[in-house]
């Protein structure tokens, strides 16, 4: 017996073997029980039947009996063995005689539909796909369950609702992308039909009904197509009350209208046009087709003018059949908007499907940028990093591209090169080498960046700081654009004029127009074209007057409503969004609209569309020149505060991405104080992607604006400015910002009279000596600064700040107790107030007290307190002093025994502190990362770590990094028995330190050099020294000064002393997680036995330190304990196989140039390998 239940539509049950009247007989709650379960592939138990089919209401005892029979009934028409009953569980199974039209269609819809979507739309569909979907909607006969009235309760209704809700936007789905496949095909009729279907259904689908005109229009029915458009209008007028949005209709406009060629035939035209055919660069053209079918980089380099942006427009049509097109454009009005470019590129460009394939691990990074994105990913929570690298986020974009080019090779264009942002420009120069634009054996993506940029303006550019060099050294192919020859000068302008010159006509044009320049030839022929003198003789033409002269006197064939259009897209200096440009210039839509048309009919404007969405742009940025300097400066700075206003309007919520455009806009319109808001904006806006020079430029701009107008701002507002801004500098080692900063803040102070002032500008001093290592000096000022802050009343945040850097300052003086009393009244304050500025400041007291505790050799309070500190840090939305946090942290990792967890500390520190140039920071972090690379036996990386160290502080001046980089260099001798060079570096150290830890931490492994070279005398006088030091500052001495004590008595053969030593820095070390010192205090009592004879004694110590050194990792004293333990005899064969993977290991390094020799002296000794 076969049976159909067809839903999609009026219900159907059709069967073979069963009579109509049977069918008939079954009653309204049997077929809609029946319903149910052909609409559910999964099991329904039987209260939610119930609920469904009796009301939540409804007896239970009474109504189950009724669903057992009604459920009965329902079995004797299905197919043996299609109806299964499981634990009061009940499902219609898959079954061969059995057919549910709902089933079939919602399977295509959930595996072939998405399948169809993520194929180009604007190409045809693979025969299978477009089959499949037709199938579907074959099978769609109406509305799901249309006019059934099932009866039953509400929970019913609801899911008749929800489920011919979901249904229809599937049928939508299938019809839209059929309309895509034949429109593609240019099967236009049929691709109108399926528009017109979609478009019943629900008329609120821009892009379906621009789509439906287009394929009327191609049909040449344009009558047709405006008929259509006013009937879809009132349709959706009169279903949802209101019209489609004036972005729509102005895109519909420019598609009814007579499209102009897109290339000029190469007979004359009757009549001149104001169109400009493409000619020539035949050879040039050639040479991109060829490197794009191989992919990589290219750099097209051309003067002013010279007609880069209709090259590349060419280039990208004659590609299109070969590769996706990303068309990227700069504009010199957003160069303060990090990624700004990249991100309009790809939001236009990328389907709503792809953002899902992008891997999941970048999508976080992605929705900083892409925040619109999140609708098209799977709901799956997502935690947003609150710091993101600079480098996750450009390798987030690049892996945007990856999906991109899946399919088709990828052709980027990137115009106006030279207006690129410093991030975009790092971007960029990031892709260079990577898939899919680096040719790999390896890469299954392809892809062609083509950069075209202008020649003088590339060199004083972000991008050009970057690209040059690599041009220099010829690693970026690149070529030239020059003007147009005198015969493809002549051609353009036959075309245009549509008339023959003489050879007169074209050496006098060509020479007007500066040697073939395109938009100078251009620039004449439109303005005798549109003054009516194209018929004239060339030499009558006015060849004398500049373009400017010629563009200035097209202006006035304009009418005002396109002069005052033309004026805000030129004020604006980037792409105008339709939104913006209706909400800033203010005319009633009919006569925008025909504004807009005139503007682009006589080629001023350029225009965009993608998905809907406008974007205008003028046709050459010369023209902005023109159009500005006929407009007087109150007009341009009305224009300017529209502008501005319209972001906001526009943006919303998300304008903060555009402060720094917003800010430009008010500081234009002659409103400093507004700028400055907004300029402070984009400065954090900045730091939140982790681009630091962006920020300082939002800074710099801000303090201008109160330079233009100081006394529309209070001292608050200067002081919150100012600190900001000091701690940028400070991080990054701007001396030069910062002495310009307390120049102006002694001015600003003078004149003020501000007490408040005052404390910033010393404290911005104090920074200037804090770099140049004079922490005395500076804490002094640092103490005034908190002297003056006593006149100000309610001075949290300042007094915060101060009380920070003071406590920073002495701490390094050895004053801990000081620097403690100072972060305890830092942290008091920041109970009253909860700003971001004030997370800001409390970041930097938790990592100062983490630090303290790592020099206490306290790391179970370092960690958390680090923690506190970047928890701190990314509420503040300011993420400089993350790299801090984490270095610190990793230190407490490190001396914790968590060498893993504190190499991915200094990895991350090491990135952040390179993207925000805090190079003090830098050359500790370099030192850090050595660290936890000695400890897992990587000499070479360690080694080059300390390198990167001290080459930083050659070139920054860091002392105290210098001190520790030659101080772990010593370490790495010590544990190569080299006791003679890592004296030598020890002392180093010890002569460049002025930081009160280094020091004592180089007299201690001085002394221990020492004692190994025979000095044990002098060696136990600098450990008192050591020790007196640690009780003076830190008021504690740290186990691990203790252990090199107990060595030293063991190299003096005090056995028994060395073991009384021992014991409470060993206690010590165990209680508070040291294991470092606890593994040499272990090594140390195993000598001490050794010593004394004590030999099983020995091997039960050496092997506690061994198994100390093999949990945490540690393997230069895994091995110094296998070194004992050969002395002590009765090595396992596990622990002789051990001792033999560390000797080839170090085998692996003989040759190195540092360290070579010693490893070489240490494989010849016999006494420590078996």
């Amino acid at each position: 017996m076969s049976l159909q239940v067809l839903l999609l539509g009026q219900p159907e049950i059709v069967a073979e073997s069963l009579s109509t009247a049977a069918l008939k007989a079954l009653r309204r709650r049997e077929r809609a029980t029946l319903f149910l379960l052909a609409a559910h592939t999964s099991a329904l138990s039987r209260d939610r039947l119930l609920r469904m089919l009796f009301g939540e209401d409804a007896d239970p005892q009474r109504v189950s009996s009724r669903l057992s029979s009604t459920l009965s009934r329902i079995q004797k028409i299905l197919p043996p063995g299609a109806f299964r009953r499981n634990n009061g569980r009940y499902l219609l199974e898959e079954h061969p005689h059995l057919f549910v039209d709902y089933r079939e269609f919602i399977h295509i819809c959930q595996h072939d539909l998405p399948q169809a979507q993520r194929l180009p739309p604007d190409a045809p569909l693979p025969p299978h796909h477009a089959a499949r979907l037709a199938e579907a909607l074959s099978l769609w006969r109406g509305p799901f369950l249309e006019g059934f009235s099932a009866s039953a309760g509400p929970a019913f209704d609801d899911w008749l609702v929800t489920t011919t809700h979901r249904l229809e936007k599937h049928y939508r789905a299938l019809l839209n992308r059929l309309a895509q496949h034949h429109f593609a095909q240019q099967d236009y009729p049929e691709a109108f039909h399926f528009c017109e279907t979609s478009l019943n259904v629900h008329p609120d689908q821009p892009e379906i009904l621009l789509l439906a005109l287009r394929a009327l229009r191609a049909q040449g029915s344009t009558a047709e197509a405006h008929a259509f458009l006013e009937q879809q209008r009132q349709h959706m007028r009169d279903i949802l009350g209101q019209d489609y949005p004036a972005e729509t209709l102005q895109i519909a406009r420019r598609l009814l209208r007579r499209p102009r060629p897109a290339v000029a035939p190469p007979s004359l035209e009757p009549h001149p046009t104001l169109h400009a055919p493409f000619i020539g660069r035949d050879r040039l053209l050639q040479e991109l087709q060829r490197r794009a079918h191989e992919g990589g980089v290219f750099l097209l380099l051309g003067e002013s003018g010279q007609g880069k942006t209709r090259l590349l427009q060419e280039f990208s049509r004659r590609a299109a059949d070969t590769h996706r097109l990303l068309s990227i454009t700069c504009h010199h009005g957003e160069r303060s908007l990090p990624f700004a470019p990249l991100v309009d590129a790809i939001r236009r460009h990328i389907a709503p499907h792809e953002w899902a394939q992008v891997a999941q691990a970048w999508w976080p990074y992605l929705l900083h940028l892409f925040p619109e994105a999140r609708q098209f990913l799977p709901p799956v929570s997502i935690a947003l990093p609150p710091a993101p690298q600079q480098q996750q986020l450009m390798e987030a974009l690049r892996q945007t591209l990856l999906v991109m080019a899946e399919d088709t090779p990828l052709l980027v264009c990137v115009d106006d090169a030279q207006w690129s942002d410093p991030a975009t420009a790092d971007t960029l120069t990031y892709w260079l080498t990577r898939e899919p634009f680096a040719n790999a054996p390896y890469h299954t993506r392809h892809g062609f960046l083509l950069i075209a940029a202008r020649r003088e303006a590339l060199h004083e550019s972000p991008l050009g700081e970057r690209l040059i060099p690599l041009l220099h050294e010829q690693r970026i192919p690149s070529g030239a654009l020059t003007g147009l020859s005198k015969q493809e000068t002549a051609a353009l302008a036959e075309a245009m004029l549509g008339r023959p010159l003489s050879e007169d006509e074209t050496e006098n044009l060509w020479r007007a127009s500066i040697a073939g320049t395109p938009h100078y030839l251009l620039g004449i022929l439109r303005y005798q074209i549109e003054s009516g003198q194209a018929n004239k003789p060339v030499g009558q033409w006015p060849l004398s007057q500049h373009v400017a002269s010629l563009l200035e006197q097209r202006l006035r064939y304009l009418t005002d409503d396109a002069r005052l259009v033309l004026a805000h897209i030129a004020l604006q200096g980037a792409g105008m969004p339709w939104q913006v440009l209706a909400h800033a210039v203010g005319l009633p839509e009919e006569r925008l609209m025909h504004a807009l048309e005139m503007l682009e009919d006589t080629h001023w404007l350029d225009v965009r569309e993608s998905e809907g969405r406008l974007v205008y742009t003028l046709v050459h940025s010369k023209l902005e020149e023109v159009i500005t300097r006929t407009l007087s400066r109150p007009r341009r700075q009305a224009i300017h505060r529209r502008l501005a206003e319209a972001r906001q309007a526009v943006w919303g919520e998300a304008a903060h991405s555009h402060a720094a455009v917003i800010a430009r806009h008010y500081e234009e319109a002659g409103d400093p104080f507004t700028a400055f808001r907004w300029w402070i904006r984009a400065a954090h806006y900045a730091l939140s992607l982790g681009i630091a020079h962006q920020a300082g430029d939002a800074f710099r701009n801000a303090a201008h604006c109160v330079a233009l107008a100081p006394d529309a701002f209070r001292d608050d507002d200067i002081w919150q400015l100012y600190a900001e801004w000091v701690l940028l500098a400070g991080d990054t080692v701007d001396v030069a910002t910062l002495e310009n900063i307390v120049r102006t803040l002694q001015d600003l102070a003078d004149a003020r009279h501000s007490a408040l002032l005052r404390s910033s500008l010393l404290n911005a001093q104090a920074h200037i000596y804090q770099i140049a290592n004079r922490h005395a000096d500076a804490a002094i000022l640092t103490h005034q600064a908190l002297n003056w802050l006593e006149q100000v009343p309610n001075a949290i945040l300042p007094r915060m700040e101060v009380h920070a850097h003071h406590a920073l300052l002495v701490a390094m003086q050895g004053k801990v107790e000081e620097a403690m009393i100072h972060l305890a009244q830092a942290r008091a304050l920041a109970q009253e107030s909860h700003t971001p500025l004030a997370s800001l400041f409390l970041g930097s007291v938790h990592y100062q007290r983490a630090l303290i505790a790592v020099l206490r050799a306290r790391p179970d309070i370092a960690i958390p307190e680090a923690n506190q500190s970047l928890s701190a840090f990314q509420r503040s939305h300011r993420i400089l002093g993350m790299a801090d946090a984490l270095g610190v942290r990793a230190l407490a990792h490190f001396m914790s025994g968590q060498i893993e967890a504190a190499l991915a500390d200094c990895t991350e520190a090491r990135e952040r502190a390179a993207q925000f140039r805090k190079l003090r920071m830098l050359t500790y972090i370099h030192a850090y990362c050595a660290m936890p690379l000695l400890a897992r036996g990587d000499l070479a990386k360690a080694w080059e770590a300390t390198r990167q160290a001290l080459e930083l502080h050659a070139r920054h001046d860091n002392l105290p990094g210098y001190a520790l980089a030659l101080s772990i260099r010593g370490d790495i001798f010590a544990f190569l028995h080299d006791w003679e060079s890592a004296l030598s570096l020890y002392r180093q150290s010890l002569a460049s330190s002025n930081d009160f830890v280094l020091e004592s931490k180089a007299r201690m492994r001085a002394a221990l050099a020492l004692a190994h070279l025979g000095d044990t005398d002098t060696a136990v006088r600098q450990l008192a020294q050591a020790a007196e030091e640690q009780m003076h500052t830190l008021h504690r001495v740290v186990p691990l000064l203790h252990v090199i004590e107990a060595e030293v008595l063991n190299l003096q053969g005090r056995y028994r002393e060395a073991l009384v030593r021992l014991e409470t820095p060993l206690q010590e070390a165990l209680t508070l997680k040291l294991p470092e010192a606890a593994i040499g205090a272990y090594i140390e009592q195993a000598l001490a036995y050794l010593g004394q004879g004590e030999n099983t004694q020995a091997q039960e110590a050496a092997r506690e330190g061994i198994h100390l050194s093999r949990a945490i990792g540690y393997q230069p004293l895994e091995r110094w304990g296998l070194e004992v333990l050969t002395l002590a005899g009765g090595l396992s064969p596990e622990e002789k196989t051990a001792i033999r993977q560390h000797r080839a290991q170090l085998e692996t390094l003989t040759d190195h140039p540092s360290l070579g020799k010693a490893i070489q002296r240490l494989l010849a000794r016999d006494d420590i390998w078996p």
